[in-house]
């Protein structure tokens, strides 16, 4: 069997243009909100921070659409608007209270 990190680097390779083709339309999203009025689907509450609120919803949406998650329920928001979800085995034996827990953050709403 490969070692993880041999697994983790031929799906990166593998993931690669869905990834990059992901992140270019989620840095387009902002100015179709930001820059159109309001009667042309503009939304001037959709966020706080350079209105960043689609651009989640949208992330949220592909991490189910690419089947990230084995159920939509997986991925949600957490208290602080982070976008969060759970990927595990849950046949591989090992109660959930002594599974590793990885957590990465990064800004979505700079232009």
């Amino acid at each position: 069997m490969p070692r993880l990190d041999e697994k983790v680097a031929t799906l990166a390779v593998r993931c690669q243009p869905l990834a990059a083709g992901i992140l270019k339309e989620a840095i387009r999203i902002p100015a179709d909100y930001v820059d159109k009025p309001v009667d042309e689907g503009g939304d001037p509450l959709c966020g706080l921070s350079n209105h960043e609120g689609p651009r989640m919803g949208y992330l949220k949406r592909m991490v189910v659409e690419v089947g990230a998650v084995r159920r939509p329920e997986d991925v949600g928001f957490d208290d602080y608007g982070n976008l969060v979800w759970v990927v595990q085995d849950e046949a591989d034996g090992i109660p959930s209270r002594d599974k590793r827990v990885i957590y990465l953050e990064s800004i979505i709403d700079n232009r």
